[in-house]
């Protein structure tokens, strides 16, 4: 039976993310991802991050002609009339989804992980009670992997999660449609030249935003809201009702979910871990997405490793400071 230090499900941002880090500490990591290797971080076209993130967490740079789309710098933040704008001055690097999760992926496989794509998790192995393994299937073979962690980065279906035993440690609760935060960008081009978009605008009452796109006369309407895409729809009407927009004519429209709910009451438990949307990190309000799992990795990571080093088990007990320390620095800013 393969063996591996880690295994992560999902090899989106986050599980690449954290595959990278893990794999330079010298821990042998393997990932692996349901969806073929040409679908993967399908979710949307665009997604940002600010650039000075970048350097924060030492990812690596989209290049033009691939996964950069754009970049823009400067906000508006406006009140629910459109009046008292809070501007700032950040500047935001704007992606190509799909083509930067194969970046972040070839990433994480420079420093040593490895990854298997077409691979989806079954079920969970035990030894003694506690988690030793996965059952996962490969082209429609199943097999087993043993592995001292496995680390729950697959999204808001949490399949690793939902699968624990009640009481392990961690809930095992599913995400359900209630506690989602419904998502819809509008891809417009503006029909002015003198409306063309070099910042962005966001109005919080309606949970609504307005930003730049690859196409230099476009722009990038989005909305969020709880409850379903319908009821985004509706306010997304009444915004429009009350803040004048440029004249624009539609080109294509995304939709897509982010929890909507706590996180577990504990990340971790004996040998496992759970990360990113699968532990409900995203704050809508706040913009705050992929960056709260990275934070979350970093701390992992440092904690982990130093447990390998120490040959010490990876039980709840020994791997709790992860949940200390992340609430310590995420709660000085949320």
């Amino acid at each position: 039976m393969e063996k591996y230090d880690v295994i992560i499900i999902g090899g989106a941002t986050t599980g690449s993310y954290f595959g990278r880090k893990l794999a330079e500490a010298g821990i042998k990591v393997l990932i692996l991802e349901k969806l073929p290797k040409e679908k993967v971080g399908s979710k949307f076209d665009i997604f940002h991050i600010l650039k000075p993130d970048f350097e924060r967490f030492g990812l690596p740079y989209p290049e033009k002609g691939d996964d950069f789309a754009f970049e823009f710098t400067g906000s508006a933040a406006y009140s629910a009339y459109g009046n008292y704008p809070k501007k700032g001055n950040a500047t935001t690097i704007g992606m190509h989804l799909h083509n930067y999760t194969l970046r972040m992926n070839r990433w994480a496989e420079e420093a040593g992980a490895t990854i298997k794509y077409d691979a989806a998790f079954v079920n969970l192995l035990y030894e003694n009670g506690k988690i030793s393994g996965v059952l996962y299937s490969e082209n429609g073979e199943e097999k087993t992997v043993q592995a001292g962690l496995v680390a729950d980065c697959s999204g808001i279906p949490s399949v690793v999660r939902i699968r624990l035993p009640e009481g392990y440690g961690v809930e095992n609760f599913k995400i359900k449609p209630e506690e989602m935060f419904y998502v819809i960008l509008r891809y417009v081009r503006y029909l002015d030249e003198k409306d063309y978009l070099k910042s962005s605008s966001s109005w919080t009452f309606y949970k609504t935003w307005e930003a730049p796109q690859a196409d230099p006369r476009g722009a990038i309407l989005g909305i969020g809201a709880n409850l379903s895409y319908e009821y985004a729809e509706k306010i997304f009407s009444e915004f429009e009702e009350k803040i004048e927009l440029p004249k624009y004519e539609l080109q294509y429209i995304e939709k897509g979910v982010t929890p909507y709910r706590r996180p577990p009451y504990s990340f971790v438990a004996d040998h496992f871990l759970v990360m990113g949307d699968a532990a409900c990190l995203t704050k809508p309000h706040a913009g705050e997405g992929v960056t709260s799992s990275m934070v979350q990795a970093d701390i992992a990571v440092e904690v982990i490793s130093k447990l390998f080093s120490e040959g010490k088990d990876l039980t709840q007990e020994n791997l709790w400071p992860i949940n200390k320390r992340y609430v310590e620095v995420q709660g000085r800013i949320y």
